[in-house]
C-alpha cells in the first residue's frame, strides 16, 4: 500500500476489512448516493469503487462510524463522554483493534473540536498505517485498489490532505448542539417536544421554553410514515391529557429548528431529513435514563427491610408502567427498579433484594444532582415530578430482616453458637455461601446482629418469660402445662415443693416421738408427791421442753396447710394443661417468638375492647418513660461534653479560618452569617442552583462543632429535604396517632430533636441548627406555620409549641432554622409576612476551594462544639445603637421606603439596630468602606431589599434616590443589587425583583 494516499482513501481501505454485508447494507441505505453511483460507474462497479466514491462524501463517511460503532459498541470497554484519544491508543492489541479504531473515529465525529487533533495525529501515526498494512495479527491483507482512478499525493502532502478532508468531516460537528431534557407528549395527531432544561458547558440549566418556543414552549417533532413513525410509537408516548408522560433527551443542531406553519407550535424538527443525513433517531431521541437520570418515588406506606424483598407500592400513580425509577426512603436513593401494576391502577415496584444478597445500591439524596419537571394535563392542575442522577457508587444498603437472616444462618450455622463460642461462630460465618461472598463491613454488621440477637435472648431470657406471664395474665389465661413446666419459675416452684415435702415427713416423724413422752411425763407428774424437791425441779425443766416441742407442733400443723395449698396451686396449674391444650400450638409459638426475638417480634390478638384500650394505654404509657428516660441519657452525654475554649477575638478568627477552608467567602461575608444566625430564628440562603447554598450549612455546622457529639443521635445539625405539597406540621414532623397513643414521626430526627431541646428547658448548653433544603418547594407558611410566631422577637418571652402531642413543648434560644430557596417557576413565593420575620442572605458567586486528595488513613477533622453563650456574647447585643454616625442614613432610607408602601415595621427596624450594633463593631473596612457602613449595606440587602416585588414603574423614583444614598455612603453592594433589578426588569416586561 502507499503512503502517499489521502485520508478517504485510507478510509476506504479500513472499511474494506469489514464483512462486505455490513457495509452493502449501508451503502444501499442512501438513496441519493445510489443514484450517483449509477451516474459515475454504472451499476457493475465492484464495491471498492462504490465505497472511495461514497467516502469523499462526509455525510456517508460519518453514516459509516455510527453504523459500525452501533454494530461493535458492546464490545468496545470505553466510555465516549469520559476516555480520551490517547487511554485507546496506548489499549491497542490484536484482539481489540478494530472496535478501538471505531472509537476514536466516533468519538473524533461527535466531539470534533476537542478531538481533531488527536485524531490526525492518530491518522499520521504508525500505528494506523500498520492496522491498514495488516501488520496485527488476523487482519487480512487490504484489497488491491489499482482500478480505483485516484491520483496519489507526494508523501509530504498526507497530513494537509487529511486536513482538509478532516474539516468537511466536522464542518457540520462543528455547529453547536443543543441537548434538552423535557417531555414529549401526543396531541391531535401530533408529537410535541416540550423541553424544561439545556445541557450547557456539563451543567442543566433551566430554560424558559415559552420564550424559546411561543406560545405553549413546546416544539413539533415532525414525522412521516414508516421508519420514523414506528420509532415514535415504540417510545410509548402518552396523551397529552395523560397524568402519565415519560421524559427524554433530544439532541439536535440550531439549523434543525425550522419553521412551522402551525401558529400553536411555530418551529418543527423534521425527523425523517434528520434520519436521511446519516444520524440514527435512536442517537437523537434517547430516554432520560441513559443520562442515569430516574424518577423518584417514595412508598405509599411505611416500610422497613423486610419489605426489600416483595412489591412495594408508591405514591406517584402517574408514573408510567416499566419505566426505570429510584426509591426515596430515610434520604436515601435506592434502585433502579422496574414500575409495575400489581392491583388494579395501583404502581408498584419490586426491588427483589433476596437476589441481590439482600444488598441494594443506594444514595443519599443530597449527594445527587436534582431535576425537577412538570406534567400539566389539560385543565388539571400541574404535577411535580423530580428526577435524580442516580449513578452506583458501590455504597451497599443492608435490606435483611432479622428474621431472614437468622433462616438463612441456620441453613448451615447453628445460631447459639454465638454465644457458646463466638470465635468458631465467626470462622463459620465467614465462609458460609451466606455471608462468605459480600463485602467485609456488611459481613462483619451482620454476625454483630446474630450476637445480640442471641445474647437479648439469653440475657432477658427471664424479664421475657415474666412479661409473658403478665401479658397472659392481664386477658384472664394462663400459660399451657407443657410451657409452664418448662419455665424456670415452675422449676424454682417444684423444687421448693419437694424441699418443704421433705421436712414435713422429718417434723411429722419428730412429733409422733414428742407426744409419746409427753404421755410418759404427765404419768410422772401423778407421782410427783413422792419425788424428791429435786426431781421435781428436773421435771420443770423437762416440761418446758415439751411446751417448746408443742410449739414445734403448731408450725408443723402450719407447714401442712401450706402443704395442702401447695397441692391446690399444683392441681390448679395442671387442671390448666387440660383447658388450654385446645389452643396450646399457636400460644406456644406466639411466646417462643417473643422469647427468640425480644419486643421487636410480639403477636398481635384481638381482645376485648377495653382490655385492648388498657393494654395500648399502658404500651403508650410505656413508651413515653422509656423515651424520656432516654433523653434524661441524651442530656447527660450533651452535657458532659466539653466545650471548645473559644471566645471573643479569638472565636471570631478559628471561625473566619475554618469556614474559609472550604469556601472563598471574605471575613465580612462569614461574620454576616454568623450574626444572621446567632440573632435571627430564620436564615435564608438564597441563589441561583450550583452556588453552595446546602453546602455552606453544612461547612457552617462542621465549623461550630455541631457534629462532633458521640454518636448521631446527639448531634446537633439536622438537614430536612422539603418535598412538594407539604400541608402542615404533620408533612414537616408528623402527628398524635390517637387510636395507638403515639406519636407517628414524618421526620424521627425533627421530632427527637424538639424533644431532646424540650428535655434541655433552659439548661441547653449547644446551639441546634435545622436545615430546611429547597424550603419553598412548598409553602413555608403551611408546614412552618407554627414555628412562625417564634420568629418575631415581641413574642420571644412565650416559647412553648404544640406539634401534636399531649402537651406542648418548650423551645429553648438555642434553636434556630436555616433555609434553602430557588426562585424558578417550580417553587412557591416567599410571602411578605415570612421576608418580614427572617433574615434573607443572597450568597455571592465564589471560586470553590479545590479539597486536597484525601488521605485514607485521616478521618475528616472535628471540631469541639462552641457554647451557645459564647457565640451570644460575640454575635449578638441588646444594647441601644443611639450613638451610630449612620443612624440619620437609616432612618432617611426607611423613610423612603415608607414613601413607597414599603412598610420598615418595628420588627425589622429593631432587628437591623441590633445587627448594626454587633456588626459595625468586628467587621473590617473594605477600602473606602468603613466597617459601618459595611453592616449598614448587609442590612439593608438582607432586611429592606428582599421586600421589593413588582412592577418597575412602581419603583423607579424609590431606585433612583437609593442609588444616590448607596452612593454618597459607600454602600456598594446596594448599589449594585439595584442596577441588576434594573436590568432584570428590562428582560421581564418591566417586572423586578430582588430575589432573582
Amino acid at each position: 500500500m502507499k503512503l502517499g494516499r489521502s485520508e478517504p482513501e485510507l478510509m476506504a481501505d479500513f472499511y474494506c476489512m469489514l464483512p462486505e454485508e455490513m457495509t452493502e447494507s449501508a451503502l444501499e441505505s442512501i438513496p441519493q448516493m445510489n443514484r450517483k453511483w449509477e451516474r459515475e460507474f454504472g451499476k457493475k462497479k465492484k464495491r471498492t469503487q462504490k465505497l472511495a466514491f461514497a467516502l469523499e462524501y462526509p455525510v456517508v463517511l460519518k453514516y459509516f462510524i455510527d453504523m459500525v460503532y452501533e454494530e461493535q459498541k458492546e464490545s468496545i470497554p470505553f466510555s465516549l463522554e469520559e476516555t480520551g484519544f490517547q487511554e485507546v491508543v496506548s489499549a491497542y492489541n490484536a484482539e481489540n483493534y478494530l472496535q478501538n479504531t471505531i472509537f476514536l473515529f466516533k468519538k473524533a465525529k461527535d466531539h470534533a473540536v476537542e478531538c481533531r487533533e488527536d485524531l490526525l495525529k492518530f491518522i499520521k501515526s504508525a500505528m494506523f498505517r500498520d492496522i491498514l498494512r495488516g501488520k496485527f495479527t488476523g487482519i487480512p491483507e487490504p484489497p488491491a485498489l489499482q482500478e480505483m482512478s485516484v491520483v496519489s499525493l507526494p508523501e509530504s502532502n498526507v497530513v494537509n490532505a487529511a486536513v482538509e478532508t478532516l474539516e468537511k468531516l466536522t464542518t457540520q460537528s462543528e455547529e453547536r448542539m443543543m441537548r434538552l431534557y423535557g417531555r414529549i407528549d401526543y396531541r391531535s395527531g401530533f408529537y410535541n417536544f416540550a423541553p424544561q432544561y439545556e445541557q450547557k458547558n456539563g451543567e442543566l440549566v433551566p430554560i424558559n421554553a415559552r420564550k424559546l418556543f411561543p406560545p405553549h414552549g413546546a416544539f413539533n417533532l415532525k414525522e412521516s410514515h414508516g421508519v420514523v413513525s414506528e420509532f415514535l410509537k415504540a417510545l410509548h408516548i402518552y396523551d397529552a391529557n395523560s397524568e402519565e408522560q415519560s421524559f427524554y433527551i433530544i439532541d439536535i443542531k440550531e439549523s434543525d429548528l425550522i419553521e412551522n406553519s402551525d401558529v400553536n407550535y411555530q418551529k418543527r424538527v423534521d425527523l425523517a431529513m434528520i434520519r436521511e443525513n446519516g444520524r440514527l433517531l435512536r442517537n437523537v431521541i434517547r430516554p432520560i435514563q441513559d443520562a442515569c437520570f430516574y424518577r423518584v418515588v417514595t412508598p405509599r406506606n411505611d416500610i422497613d427491610n423486610s419489605n426489600f424483598l416483595d412489591y412495594i407500592e408508591i405514591s406517584e400513580r402517574e408514573c408510567p408502567e416499566k419505566e426505570q425509577v429510584v426509591l426515596l426512603q430515610d434520604h436515601k436513593l435506592y434502585g433502579p427498579f422496574e414500575v409495575s401494576s400489581r392491583y388494579s391502577d395501583e404502581k408498584c415496584i419490586h426491588p427483589e433484594a433476596g437476589l441481590k444478597n439482600y444488598l441494594l445500591d443506594y444514595m443519599d439524596v443530597n449527594e445527587c444532582q436534582r431535576l425537577e419537571f412538570e406534567i400539566q394535563p389539560h385543565e388539571k392542575n400541574p404535577i411535580p415530578v423530580t428526577f435524580c442522577k442516580f449513578i452506583p457508587n458501590g455504597r451497599k444498603q443492608d435490606v435483611i430482616s432479622n428474621d431472614v437472616l437468622l433462616d438463612k444462618l441456620k441453613e448451615n450455622i447453628r445460631p447459639e453458637l454465638a454465644v457458646e463460642n463466638p470465635e468458631e461462630f465467626t470462622r463459620l460465618c465467614a465462609n458460609s455461601p451466606f455471608l462468605g461472598n459480600i463485602p467485609q463491613e456488611i459481613q462483619k454488621n451482620r454476625i454483630a446482629r446474630v450476637r445480640e440477637l442471641i445474647s437479648r435472648h439469653v440475657i432477658h431470657k427471664k424479664e421475657i418469660v415474666e412479661l409473658t406471664e403478665e401479658l397472659l395474665h392481664q386477658v384472664g389465661r394462663e400459660l399451657p402445662k407443657n410451657l409452664i413446666t418448662d419455665s424456670e419459675a415452675y422449676q424454682a416452684l417444684t423444687e421448693e415443693y419437694r424441699s418443704c415435702s421433705e421436712r414435713l415427713e422429718e417434723l411429722q416423724a419428730d412429733l409422733k416421738n414428742t407426744r409419746e413422752e409427753l404421755e410418759k411425763y404427765k404419768d410422772s407428774v401423778q407421782i410427783a408427791s413422792s419425788i424428791s424437791d429435786k426431781e421435781v425441779e428436773e421435771l420443770k425443766e423437762e416440761l418446758e421442753q415439751l411446751r417448746g416441742k408443742n410449739m414445734l407442733c403448731k408450725e408443723i400443723e402450719a407447714l401442712q396447710a401450706e402443704n395442702t395449698k401447695l397441692h391446690v396451686e399444683n392441681e390448679l396449674l395442671r387442671k390448666t394443661q387440660y383447658e388450654l391444650r385446645a389452643e396450646s400450638k399457636s400460644l406456644k409459638k406466639e411466646v417462643q417468638d417473643a422469647i427468640t426475638y425480644g419486643f421487636e417480634h410480639r403477636a398481635e390478638k384481638a381482645f376485648d375492647p377495653y382490655i385492648s384500650h388498657a393494654m395500648l394505654e399502658a404500651a403508650a404509657q410505656w413508651d413515653r418513660t422509656e423515651e424520656t428516660d432516654k433523653l434524661q441519657q441524651y442530656v447527660t452525654k450533651i452535657t458532659d461534653q466539653s466545650p471548645a475554649e473559644l471566645s471573643g477575638e479569638t472565636l471570631i478568627s478559628e471561625l473566619i479560618s475554618r469556614v474559609q477552608a472550604k469556601r472563598n467567602y471574605s471575613p465580612n461575608m462569614i461574620l454576616n452569617i454568623l450574626i444572621s444566625i446567632v440573632q435571627n430564628f430564620m436564615t435564608v440562603f438564597s441563589g441561583e442552583p450550583g452556588i453552595g447554598k446546602t453546602s455552606i450549612c453544612d461547612i457552617l455546622a462542621n465549623a461550630l462543632g455541631m457534629n462532633s457529639f458521640a454518636g448521631n443521635n446527639l448531634n446537633r445539625y439536622i438537614p430536612v429535604s422539603v418535598e412538594r405539597g407539604w400541608q402542615s406540621k404533620r408533612d414537616f414532623i408528623g402527628y398524635f396517632n390517637p387510636l395507638t397513643r403515639r406519636y407517628d414521626k414524618n421526620n424521627s430526627k425533627v421530632y427527637d430533636a424538639l424533644r431532646l431541646l424540650d428535655t434541655e428547658r433552659e439548661n441547653s448548653r449547644y446551639p441546634l441548627l435545622i436545615l430546611l433544603d429547597e424550603a419553598n418547594l412548598s409553602p413555608l407558611e403551611y408546614y412552618w406555620a407554627d414555628f412562625m410566631r417564634l420568629a418575631d422577637q415581641s413574642e420571644i418571652s412565650n416559647r412553648w409549641l404544640n406539634i401534636g402531642t399531649e402537651s406542648d413543648i418548650y423551645i429553648p434560644e438555642t434553636l434556630r432554622f436555616v433555609a434553602t430557596v430557588n426562585t424558578d417557576q417550580t417553587t412557591e413565593q416567599l410571602s411578605p409576612r415570612f421576608i418580614d420575620r427572617a433574615c434573607l442572605i443572597k450568597l455571592p458567586h465564589v471560586t470553590s476551594v479545590l479539597p486536597k486528595k484525601p488521605d485514607p488513613e485521616l478521618k475528616e477533622e472535628k471540631f469541639a462544639p462552641i457554647a451557645w453563650k459564647n457565640l451570644v456574647e460575640v454575635f449578638d447585643s441588646s444594647k441601644t445603637d443611639t450613638n451610630s454616625p449612620l443612624l440619620n442614613i437609616r432612618e432617611r432610607i426607611y423613610e423612603l421606603f415608607m414613601q413607597y408602601n414599603l412598610c420598615v415595621s418595628p420588627r425589622v427596624a429593631l432587628s437591623i439596630e441590633r445587627y448594626m450594633q454587633v456588626a459595625q463593631g468586628i467587621m473590617d473596612s473594605e477600602g473606602v468602606v468603613r466597617s459601618q457602613e459595611k453592616a449598614l449595606d448587609y442590612a439593608v440587602l438582607q432586611k429592606l431589599l428582599p421586600k421589593i416585588n413588582g412592577n418597575y414603574d412602581s419603583y423607579r423614583g424609590l431606585f433612583e434616590k437609593l442609588k444616590t444614598i448607596s452612593t454618597e455612603n459607600h454602600l456598594f453592594m446596594t448599589l449594585q443589587a439595584i442596577e441588576t433589578m434594573e436590568k432584570f426588569q428590562k428582560d421581564n416586561m418591566g417586572y423586578c425583583q430582588y430575589l432573582v
